[in-house]
C-alpha cells in the first residue's frame, strides 16, 4: 500500500504540472521540497535613484533575504525583510531595496534559509548602479533589443557581448520568449528556459531590466486582442519581469511609464488591445486601445523631460505596409499620434522598437507636417538568425542600409553635459559597431525643424 500511496502522489504531481496547476503546500511536508536553493535569478528589476528591485525564484517556499552595501566586503550591509514565496505563485519573490542614493554602485547577496546557497557558492556579488534623480541631467545608457528564440539560439553569446558594454539599464522589446502556444503552462516554461541561459546571467544579475511584449510572448505569431488566453499571457508576464507597473485598474497590460534623470520612458502594449491587422484601416481601428491611448497622451502632455522615448514592440514605420504585423496596419491611429504631438508642440520623442530581425534606422518626417523628424531605433535579433525581409519593406525614410549580420543589440547613450544628445548605435555577436553612431540632437527634435538628410550625412 505505501507503493500505491507514492504512485498516486506522483501521478498528482504529473497532473498539476501537466495542468499549470499546483499541489497546495499543506499537502506536503518541508522534506518534499528538498535543499533550499535558488532556482532562478537572482536578476535586477525596477530600479530607481533610491530603490531597487530584485526578482528570483527559490525551489520551495524557504525564507529568502537580501544583504546589500556599497562595498564588496558588505561592510555594515543592509536586509531587506525575510520573503517566504508562494507556491502558487511559482515560489516566484521580487524583493524591493530601500533607502538607496542616486548614482551610487551596490553589491548585493541572496541568503536561502539564512545561509548563502550551497548550490552556487561561486556565484560573484549581483552589482548595479542606481539611477540619477528624476530631472537630473546626468548621463546614463541604455541597451536594448528583442526576439530572443532558445529553440535557435540556446547558448546566447550576444549576452556577453551586453555585459562588456555596461548599459545603466536594459529593455526587452518583446519576442523575449518564443512561447508559440496557447498553453499557460508552455508560456511559463518557457519564460523558465530563457531566464536560465547561462550567458545571461551576468547581465540578468547586474544590469536593471524592464520589458514589454510582443506577439511570440503573447502567445501566438501575429496575435492581438482576439488571444483567448490573453488574462493567462499577461499573468506571466508580471510573474515573471519586475517592471514599475503594469497597465491601468482599467486597461489590463504591459505598459507603464519611467522617468530616469532628464529621460522619460513610455514602454507600450502593442498586443492586448490590439485590432487583427487584416481589419481596414480607418479611425477607430486600434493598436493601442482607447484608454492606454489616452494615457499616452496625458503623459506625453505632463512630461517635462528633455528626450522621451516611446517603446514599442511593432515598428512605427510603414514598412511591413498593410496588413502587415506593425505600426503599418494601423496608420490612422499613428498618425492621430503624430498630429497630437504636433498640435501639442511635444518635442524631444524618439521611436524604439524591434520585431524585424534586423537594425534598422528609420525615420518618420514629420518636418513635413509641421512638426520634427521622428527617428525610429530598432534592434533585433537578440539570440536567432538574421532576416533578409528587410529587402522587401519600405519605411517611410531608411536612414541606413539594415545590420543582418548577427544578432544585436541597441544602445541609446544619453548625454548632457552641453547639448543633450542621445546617441544610438548597434553592436554586434561580439561587440562592435554595426555602422557609426547616429548623434540625434536636443535641437533636432523641436517643431519645424528638418534633420534627417542632414543627420544622414554625417552618420554616412
Amino acid at each position: 500500500m505505501p507503493v500505491r500511496r507514492d504512485i498516486v502522489k506522483g501521478a498528482g504531481a504529473a497532473l498539476a504540472l501537466y495542468t499549470g496547476g499546483h499541489i497546495p503546500a499543506s499537502a506536503l511536508d518541508r522534506s518534499d521540497f528538498g535543499t533550499p536553493r535558488l532556482l532562478l535569478g537572482p536578476m535586477m528589476g525596477d530600479t530607481g535613484a533610491d530603490y531597487a528591485t530584485i526578482w528570483m525564484m527559490a525551489s520551495g517556499p524557504f525564507s529568502l533575504v537580501v544583504e546589500y552595501a556599497r562595498d564588496a566586503e558588505m561592510t555594515d550591509a543592509a536586509r531587506v525583510p525575510v520573503i517566504r514565496p508562494d507556491p502558487a505563485q511559482d515560489h516566484v519573490v521580487v524583493a524591493r531595496l530601500t533607502s538607496l542614493e542616486p548614482l551610487t554602485e551596490y553589491f548585493y547577496r541572496v541568503l536561502v534559509e539564512g545561509e548563502r546557497d550551497r548550490y552556487r557558492r561561486g556565484m560573484p556579488l549581483g552589482k548595479f548602479r542606481t539611477a540619477p534623480a528624476a530631472g537630473s541631467e546626468s548621463a546614463f545608457s541604455l541597451a536594448f533589443g528583442s526576439c530572443a528564440r532558445i529553440q535557435q539560439d540556446a547558448k546566447q553569446p550576444i549576452w556577453n557581448a551586453i555585459a562588456d558594454a555596461k548599459p545603466d539599464f536594459f529593455l526587452w522589446l518583446g519576442d523575449n520568449i518564443y512561447a508559440d502556444s496557447r498553453d499557460p503552462s508552455v508560456i511559463a516554461l518557457e519564460y523558465h528556459r530563457q531566464r536560465g541561459v547561462p550567458s545571461y546571467q551576468r547581465v540578468g544579475r547586474d544590469v536593471p531590466q524592464l520589458a514589454v511584449w510582443d506577439d511570440h510572448d503573447f502567445a501566438l505569431n501575429d496575435h492581438d486582442r482576439t488571444n483567448p488566453v490573453k488574462v493567462e499571457a499577461l499573468e506571466a508576464f508580471k510573474r515573471n519581469w519586475a517592471n514599475p507597473s503594469y497597465g491601468l485598474a482599467d486597461a489590463p497590460g504591459v505598459f507603464f511609464q519611467k522617468t530616469i534623470g532628464a529621460v522619460d520612458l513610455f514602454c507600450l502594449d502593442s498586443r492586448y488591445h490590439r485590432d487583427p491587422n487584416t481589419q481596414p484601416d480607418r479611425p477607430g481601428k486600434t493598436l493601442l486601445g482607447e484608454r492606454q491611448r489616452e494615457w499616452l497622451m496625458d503623459g506625453l502632455k505632463q512630461s517635462n523631460a528633455i528626450f522621451k522615448v516611446l517603446a514599442c514592440g511593432s515598428g512605427w514605420t510603414t514598412a511591413k505596409g498593410p496588413g502587415g504585423d506593425s505600426w503599418a496596419s494601423f496608420l490612422s491611429e499613428r498618425d492621430e499620434l503624430l498630429r497630437f504631438i504636433r498640435d501639442e508642440r511635444i518635442e524631444g520623442i524618439i521611436l524604439v522598437s524591434g520585431d524585424t530581425h534586423v537594425a534598422e534606422f528609420n525615420c518618420i518626417p514629420q518636418s513635413v507636417e509641421g512638426g520634427y523628424d521622428l527617428f525610429e531605433c530598432v534592434s533585433s535579433p537578440l539570440a536567432q538568425r538574421p532576416s533578409q525581409s528587410w529587402l522587401e519593406r519600405t519605411p517611410d525614410i531608411r536612414m541606413v542600409t539594415p545590420y543582418n549580420m548577427s544578432s544585436n543589440f541597441g544602445m541609446l547613450d544619453f548625454d548632457f553635459d552641453g547639448p543633450s544628445t542621445a546617441t544610438f548605435s548597434v553592436r554586434d555577436l561580439w561587440g562592435r559597431q554595426a555602422w557609426p553612431p547616429f548623434v540625434i540632437a536636443e535641437d533636432m527634435l523641436k517643431m519645424g525643424v528638418t534633420s534627417w538628410r542632414e543627420l544622414s550625412r554625417l552618420s554616412a
